[in-house]
């Protein structure tokens, strides 16, 4: 559904404002997705639920196809004002993730594809190995927690970049 909004004091615009490097991965439950590449992952991942969009009327015609959830478009201007900071890609996106399933229901299926990170002394290479994940159908990535905290800590701006990968990330709950 696509909702056209020129009042800046919209209160559907509320969890869009002054947008911060912590809010990428948690702003009331949700995080914050920038960019098509994406924004269009998230609207066909089974992993998450896209919320709702902010985009501009040029860039809502760059999308392949909508989510089913409220699109807001707005002026380049109110969606930079909005945000706090020039949003150049044009793309915003809050999304939820589905529960996340443990690692025996994800090695349930029949035919599985999993990968074991274990003592990687340089996290840079970390996107590199999510995105080669993806390519090859891995349906689980399992790191050391150790390593998970040092190479994907929460509030890291590449945290979301790296999630594009579409590897699934198991972490399972010690306590």
């Amino acid at each position: 559904m696509i909702i056209e909004i020129s009042d800046p004091h919209d209160e559907r615009l509320d969890l869009y404002r002054d947008v911060k490097d912590r809010d990428l991965t948690d702003r009331e439950g949700l995080f914050m997705a920038e960019g098509k590449v994406v924004l269009e992952r998230l609207f066909s991942s089974p992993l998450a639920q896209t919320v709702s969009v902010l985009t501009t009327p040029e860039r809502l015609k760059g999308l392949a196809h909508l989510p089913e959830a409220p699109v807001y478009v707005v002026a380049q201007d109110l969606m930079d004002d909005l945000a706090g900071f020039p949003i150049h890609r044009g793309y915003l996106a809050l999304g939820r993730y589905a529960p996340p399933k443990s690692l025996s229901e994800i090695l349930a299926g029949e035919r599985v594809r999993v990968v074991v990170l274990s003592g990687i002394a340089n996290t840079d290479n970390m996107g590199g190995l999510m995105r080669n994940a993806a390519a090859f159908g891995v349906d689980a990535v399992i790191l050391e927690f150790h390593l998970l905290r040092r190479a994907l800590p929460e509030s890291h701006p590449r945290q979301c970049r790296r999630r594009v990968a579409g590897a699934a990330l198991s972490r399972q709950n010690s306590a």
